[in-house]
């Protein structure tokens, strides 16, 4: 009896401390689910599905990288040890000798449970946008690929996937018409918006301009696509990438563990944390190119080649010491601009390079930068503050830089005629700057490249070549500007004798 009593208090008291663990461990569940942020939740699921497919994801998110920058996340992180092995992984080089990353980058061999570890999470959960930006590669994932990750993280996770496409605009001219993934959002519609839901986006980027640029495709959304983000709480404004066609310098990518995920980070960052609105891209029009050829046929003279292989090495040289050694932004402009426009060419027998700078980017040094590098000045036209436009000489093509000016409602550069000091001014509205690929260089033209090439040649004139071009009576957009008083003339009118080789 006694031993039956016994018997009976030990099954009562191990159900009681056993009903005790499951309530204990029950609790631990849910502290741990409401301690697990949406995002974080959502990176981990999206970077171990990218694993397994091996598409590397890298962060291009502009507020992210600022603060990987600052690097007051996570001071304790340590770099790669010297001799660690690293890899190659598709194609893409991984190197842990950065100084930029010197103090957070750190990587870990365990998988992505760090977090459910070590409860922290420093960067990715700072809850500061229900959005996340990733990028990755187009060579490193196929389409077949995008589909078996997209359904993977539906099938795995429940997850909704929009993954976006487009027409492949570098084969257009070639009539190909080849559809190529170019966007994936994700989202977990299953979470409930006034629990911090999360968007992540990844841009799959395409090399560009010779290979040495990426380039994002335009962000174009359906209305069903408009209403699941809706949904998420996340608004059109809140994408810190352009909707347009971006362009970014190639960069490499560095392999790390951040907040327990494992990431990647490109360095140097710079391309990704400029404005939106200095990354807009615009394809040169190459069906429009083709029409214009096959009713004005191509100049293939050795004469015509050998003046686009000059004018190509000019503009490659002014790119160099304008953009790069001053940091200064130029355009195509004038005929240059028009060939490009037009017919994705130079207008060979234009006899120049034509480009735009702003007035006020004006600076002295630009002639002695050009002249050290055998490019002299030849013709120099007004003032910084009026009318200034300047021409350099490289062997025998002239490279004509037009400044201009900002007005409140449009903008202008002027032109003076050296004989009689006559000014003229030129009228544009006001335009913005995009990035584009002419000639296999990237180089700026107006965004708004219609409306600038119809002010200074006329709304359908521009199609039709002229060798009669007069540039102070053909532009439409050309007005008299006064004249130079001849006491002015030797500060105004400058030309440049040129020593007899």
């Amino acid at each position: 009896m006694v031993k039956t009593s016994f018997a009976f208090l030990i099954c009562v008291l191990s159900c009681f401390l056993l009903t005790i663990q499951l309530i204990a461990f029950k609790l631990l569940i849910k502290q741990a689910k409401i301690e697990e942020p949406t995002a974080w939740k959502l990176l981990d699921q999206i970077t171990v599905a990218a694993q397994q497919y091996k598409i590397p994801l890298f962060v291009i998110d502009q507020l992210l990288l600022n603060y990987i920058q600052q690097g007051d996340y996570l001071l304790n992180a340590e770099s790669l040890p010297k001799n660690y092995p690293l890899k190659n992984v598709n194609h893409h080089h991984f190197s842990s000798k950065r100084k930029f990353y010197s103090n957070f980058v750190s990587y870990h061999q365990s998988s992505n449970s760090l977090l459910s570890k070590s409860r922290v999470c420093k960067l990715f959960c700072r809850g500061e946008s229900r959005l996340t930006h990733l990028g990755t590669l187009a060579d490193s994932i196929s389409p077949e690929t995008v589909d078996h990750f997209s359904n993977y993280l539906k099938d795995h996770y429940g997850l909704s996937v929009i993954t976006l496409k487009d027409i492949d605009s570098s084969l257009l001219h070639l009539n190909i018409h080849v559809s190529i993934p170019t966007h994936i959002v994700i989202v977990d519609e299953k979470i409930d918006i006034r629990k911090q839901s999360h968007v992540v986006h990844i841009v799959i980027f395409y090399d560009r301009v010779q290979g040495d640029n990426w380039w994002q495709a335009p962000i174009k959304f359906n209305e069903n696509h408009e209403r699941i983000l809706h949904r998420q709480g996340l608004k059109r404004t809140e994408f810190r990438l352009p909707y347009s066609s971006a362009i970014y310098d190639k960069t490499e990518i560095l392999r790390t563990t951040i907040d327990g995920l494992k990431i990647f980070l490109p360095h140097p960052p710079k391309s990704f944390l400029t404005p939106s609105n200095d990354k807009r891209f615009i394809e040169c029009d190459r069906r429009q190119s083709i029409e214009f050829y096959n009713e004005n046929p191509k100049d293939e003279t050795p004469e015509a080649n050998n003046f686009r292989t000059k004018a190509q090495t000019l503009l490659t040289k002014a790119r160099q010491l304008i953009e790069h050694e001053l940091g200064l932004p130029f355009w195509l402009s004038s005929g240059t601009l028009l060939g490009f426009y037009r017919q994705c060419d130079f207008i060979v027998y234009s006899g120049d390079v034509d480009i735009g700078m702003w007035a006020d980017d004006f600076k002295p040094e630009i002639v002695d930068l050009f002249s050290i590098n055998n490019i002299p000045l030849i013709h120099w036209f007004g003032r910084p503050n009026d009318s200034l436009e300047l021409s350099f000489l490289m062997d025998d093509l002239k490279l004509d830089i037009f400044f201009f000016y900002r007005e409140q409602d449009h903008y202008w550069n002027g032109g003076t005629q050296a004989k009689t000091g006559l000014k003229f001014k030129y009228n544009f509205p006001k335009f913005t700057l995009c990035w584009t690929d002419f000639i296999g260089l990237l180089v700026r033209i107006p965004c708004e490249t219609e409306s600038y090439i119809e002010a200074n040649y006329g709304k359908q004139q521009w199609r039709i070549p002229r060798r009669d071009w007069d540039w102070k009576s053909s532009p439409p957009n050309v007005r008299p500007n006064g004249q130079w008083d001849p006491s002015e003339w030797s500060e105004t009118i400058r030309l440049i004798p040129m020593p007899n080789v």
